[in-house]
């Protein structure tokens, strides 16, 4: 590795970026919250699953750009600071995530539900943009 390579590999190291947990690629900043995703595909499209605790449909806002979409919320309520937390793994903060959907995905068609904190995202398969065989003239 590179003189170059290793501070910058250091640095990242150092500020917390390098999350190989994370489900979407990408670096991460530091102090950020982490919240379970998952992504996948099959035959009816490319799924995008956020699990948002504690938040309700309205407080949820998503939105379509060429091939990205993006999941934001709004700040939950303000937590009382007189508890005295044992444990605490519940986010109480706004997220904003950007997911980056292949091509042969029609996100311009996408559905979004949310039923218990699941919030479910469907970009289904793209009418003709199916790989195809292309013959060898000689």
């Amino acid at each position: 590795m590179s003189e170059f390579d290793r501070f910058f590999d250091q640095l990242y190291r150092e500020l917390g970026w390098l999350n190989n947990r994370c489900a979407y690629k990408g670096f991460q900043a530091p102090n950020t919250v982490e919240y379970p995703i998952d992504m996948y595909f099959d035959d009816s499209g490319y799924h995008i699953e956020v699990a948002l605790v504690d938040r309700a449909i309205a407080d949820v806002d998503i939105t379509v750009e060429d091939n990205h979409i993006r999941v934001t919320t709004t700040d939950p309520k303000e937590v009382s600071q007189e508890r005295k937390y044992v444990i605490r793994k519940i986010k109480q903060q706004g997220v904003d995530f950007q997911f980056l959907v292949p091509n042969k995905f029609d996100i311009s068609k996408a559905k979004a539900t949310m039923q218990n904190g699941l919030l479910c995202i469907l970009a289904p398969t793209a009418e003709g943009k199916q790989p195809h065989k292309i013959n060898i003239n000689g």
